[in-house]
């Protein structure tokens, strides 16, 4: 796997998951076009919005 430094505004977030999770996280990434990265930010996006919205957070 290579590591390329993207200038980027963002943060980084790192985590870890199991194998067969993140291989499933890679076809679907991959089925709507996207980087694991951008499929996540979305995906963690809808979250914040959905706790926003109900006064969570």
């Amino acid at each position: 796997m290579m590591i390329f430094d993207v200038p980027t505004d963002k943060s980084r977030v790192a985590t870890y998951i199991e194998e067969e999770l993140k291989q499933k996280l890679e076809k679907l990434a991959a089925l709507e076009d996207r980087s694991v990265s951008n499929f996540l930010e979305r995906l963690i996006k809808q979250v914040v919005d959905q706790a926003e919205r109900e006064g969570r957070i």
